[in-house]
């Protein structure tokens, strides 16, 4: 219906010229001959008005077609001019195209050809025009490009087609977008096509391809890690390695999404602002934290063949086992310098106090003499009474001091530690207080343990100490006991501790806490975090000593506001509990024996010979080894005893005392030293059994133990 009204509406000018002259001659000779008719009544004038009307509607409508033919034939000059000049316009438009542009009608004939394909193909638009592509083009290709023009004129759609044009220039490739071109009733009539070059892009593109696969091959090798490709929209390109798995997720997963799809806020905090920098040309490394793994992350821009950068690159490695190596690495250097620093201090400690112990010795020897001289009432006896106990208390510090050095006398037997603890418990609720609640929690069945009891109530007390003084407001001291194996990996990171059973006794408190700083100087001798009077600082350095005088391990685990716990592991042994030993029976102290005293320190020789002169015994004197050899082949009575110091220049007293006994082999020993005996064995100086006594001494204990050697 449509149709036909358009045909109605759109006659030819010649159909609509004639119908004009139609209507208008039949108009004039229906309306005329009535006017005539009505008007005249003569017969002979009606005639001759006929002819003059005849040549008038001559006259009229020869003048009415020219009027028409001459308008027609000037809106046709319009129009063509018009057309010229649309047509000159397009051309001028389609010359100028980036693209070849063409129409063919449907038999495949040129019907318009822009420059550059005129250009393209090497012929003018005369030659190309009307021709069809089997004209222009070896065969292959144009039955390629027909066979695509046939499926576009069957489609009666648009459609793209990769086609390649050998022309003056060489092999190009070519991106056809191919469409019909519809008449007025909806009729294929001819096909338009726009070639746009795509040779460099899809050399680019090929170049693309294989720079993908080598960063596959690459990524897909990748040890320990990831590489990722992103453009600039943080998209992934392209993702593989081998720590694919660590994220829980496929590569297929990951590529064409973006960072901000695939991870959580977190990381893309981290992560992105790496990218960016990588985008704008910058190289940067990066510690990200994802799940329970450390990444490394190095990013860096990829750039095109004209230095643009067209996308970042990301390589990922889990550092993860690393960081945690290097922690235990840094952790057993920082506990092996701490062992260290402590041996060093140790055996600073021990030589000061071997040098003390021998001036002590002096001070505490003397004044025990000039006491037991002085009458009762004597107003000299309070003041070398107060000299005496400072003395005593100097001593002690020099017992701590060898006591942190692991070199004091030990007295081992095999004891229940449960026990131990429990007996202590009276005690310590009094050292601690009413306001601290005190909890024991002993372990059953526990492993026996070869200790000196003593020292093991010293620790105790040490340790309950330094808990009351970090609870000043109260809280809880609760002791703990158990059975614990110390592995492998403890051990490494415990440089102290070697593999095994122990026992565990376990001193925690609610108090303050302490800080990193104060963990690593707690051992050390004379560090104290208390006010100035309130402590010696030798507490925790003696408690160390103790148990590494037993061959153990300590361990502090402190939170600042939380709480301290001091975790010691004393060796298990499986021997049955000692009994408790006799007490020693007190005898006569005097006598007569000859004795040899060596000793390098002079005050230390003088008062032990004095000592000894007093109770009855003959003294030989000799300030060292060579000088107690002549004493010895000079003098031909008999020596019963070799009282001598174990340290000493050229000749120490082991190795007199075995020269000594090639002459007199009935000759008894009793070895001294401001060293204690457990160091003089341990240095393979003494055997274990060999008779000892530490300085400094007491009167009665000198005495005491020169009869019992020579008693034995």
């Amino acid at each position: 219906m449509k149709t036909s009204s358009r045909r109605m509406l759109q006659l030819r000018p010649a159909l609509r010229i004639a119908l004009i002259y139609a209507v208008f001659g039949g108009l004039w000779i229906l309306f005329s001959d009535r006017l005539l008719a009505l008007f005249v009544a003569n017969a002979h004038l009606l005639t001759r008005l006929q002819t003059f009307k005849g040549w008038f509607y001559v006259l009229v409508t020869a003048g009415l077609v020219y009027y028409l033919v001459s308008q027609h034939l000037r809106r046709e000059t319009q129009l063509e001019g018009s057309r010229r000049l649309s047509e000159s316009r397009l051309q001028a438009v389609l010359d100028n195209a980036p693209a070849a542009i063409f129409i063919k009608d449907t038999r495949g004939h040129y019907l318009l050809a822009n420059r550059l394909l005129r250009e393209i193909i090497g012929s003018s638009e005369g030659s190309i025009l009307s021709k069809t592509d089997q004209d222009l083009f070896p065969d292959e290709q144009a039955r390629q490009y027909r066979a695509h023009d046939i499926e576009v004129l069957n489609s009666e759609k648009p459609m793209e087609f990769e086609e390649i044009m050998i022309s003056p220039g060489g092999l190009r490739r070519y991106l056809a977008t191919k469409f019909p071109l519809f008449d007025e009733e909806r009729r294929v009539y001819a096909l338009c096509g726009i070639l746009t070059d795509i040779t460099a892009r899809h050399g680019a593109e090929t170049q693309l391809k294989k720079s993908e696969e080598r960063y596959r091959t690459l990524a897909a090798n990748f040890p320990n890690g990831m590489i990722l490709l992103f453009d600039h929209d943080l998209r992934y390109l392209l993702v593989d390695g081998t720590g694919l798995q660590e994220l829980r997720m496929t590569k297929q997963e990951m590529e064409g999404r973006t960072l901000a799809d695939l991870f959580p806020p977190a990381v893309r905090e981290a992560v992105e602002p790496q990218y960016r920098a990588a985008l704008a040309g910058e190289k940067r490394v990066a510690e990200v934290a994802f799940g329970d793994f450390l990444y490394e992350v190095h990013t860096l821009p990829v750039y095109d063949e004209r230095g643009d950068v067209v996308a970042g690159m990301a390589m990922t490695q889990n550092i993860s086992q690393k960081k945690q190596s290097e922690k235990e690495r840094l952790l057993l250097e920082n506990q092996l310098f701490q062992s260290q620093k402590m041996e060093a201090i140790g055996r600073l400690a021990g030589g000061v106090a071997h040098d003390f112990n021998n001036q002590l010795t002096g001070i505490l020897g003397y004044t025990e003499m000039i006491l037991q001289s002085l009458r009762p009432g004597d107003p000299l006896r309070s003041d070398i009474e107060e000299i005496h106990r400072a003395a005593e208390r100097a001593a002690g510090l020099t017992r701590q001091l060898l006591t942190f050095s692991r070199k004091q006398i030990i007295s081992l037997q095999v004891a229940d530690l449960n026990e131990i603890a429990n007996e202590a418990q009276r005690m310590l609720r009094r050292l601690i207080g009413e306001d601290i609640e005190l909890v024991f929690v002993p372990a059953p069945d526990l492993a026996h343990v070869k200790v000196d009891r003593h020292q093991i109530e010293q620790m105790l007390v040490n340790l309950a100490v330094n808990a009351r003084d970090a609870m000043p407001g109260g809280g809880k001291l609760m002791i703990e006991t158990a059975n614990v194996e110390l592995d492998e990996k403890y051990c490494r990171q415990h440089p102290d501790a070697v593999p095994g059973r122990y026992a565990m006794l376990a001193v925690s408190d609610t108090g303050q806490g302490m800080d990193e700083n104060t963990k690593a100087r707690l051992f050390e001798p004379f560090f104290t975090t208390k006010e100035k009077g309130r402590g010696t600082g030798l507490g925790l350095s003696t408690t160390y000593g103790m148990v590494r005088q037993h061959q153990g391990t300590i361990g502090v685990y402190s939170e600042k506001g939380v709480g301290t716990s001091f975790k010691i592991y004393l060796p298990s042994c499986d021997e049955p509990l000692a009994p408790a030993p006799p007490a020693p029976a007190r005898g006569e102290v005097t006598g007569k024996e000859t004795i040899l005293l060596v000793e390098d320190e002079q005050t230390v020789r003088d008062l032990a010979e004095k000592i000894l002169a007093r109770y009855g015994y003959r003294i030989l004197v000799a300030d060292g080894g060579g000088s107690a050899l002549l004493q010895a082949q000079r003098n031909n009575e008999p020596i019963d005893l070799l009282l001598t110091d174990v340290v000493m220049p050229n000749i120490n007293g082991k190795e007199l005392y075995r020269q000594l006994r090639e002459r007199r082999p009935n000759l008894k020993v009793l070895y001294m030293s401001g060293y204690t005996e457990n160091v003089i064995v341990h240095s393979g100086i003494l055997e274990a059994d060999a008779n000892f006594i530490s300085k400094p001494f007491a009167i009665e204990a000198l005495v005491q133990k020169v009869r019992q050697v020579l008693d034995h």
